[in-house]
């Protein structure tokens, strides 16, 4: 028999890079809006944030969040 050649994956910590800068919890999110966990995840219970469920944590996307932001209506104070 021949045998196979091993599959090539990326080492662990490379995966975990990536991942970090595709998809953000609810703790970096927060940090972005400056406003609770908590608050990110009603945010995402109202649907007004667009949320990823991988596994059984939920994440966002960094453009999602971006354009949540860009949608708000400013409020000037007078």
């Amino acid at each position: 028999m021949a045998k196979r050649k091993p599959r090539h994956e990326p080492p662990l910590a490379d995966t975990a890079v990536l991942m970090s800068q595709l998809l953000l919890c609810d703790v970096e999110v927060a940090t972005l809006l400056r406003v609770t966990p908590s608050a990110v995840q009603e945010l995402h219970r109202l649907r007004l944030l667009p949320g990823a469920k991988c596994g059984r944590c939920l994440r966002w996307r960094p453009a999602d969040v971006a354009a949540f932001v860009s949608n708000l209506n400013v409020e000037h104070s007078q």
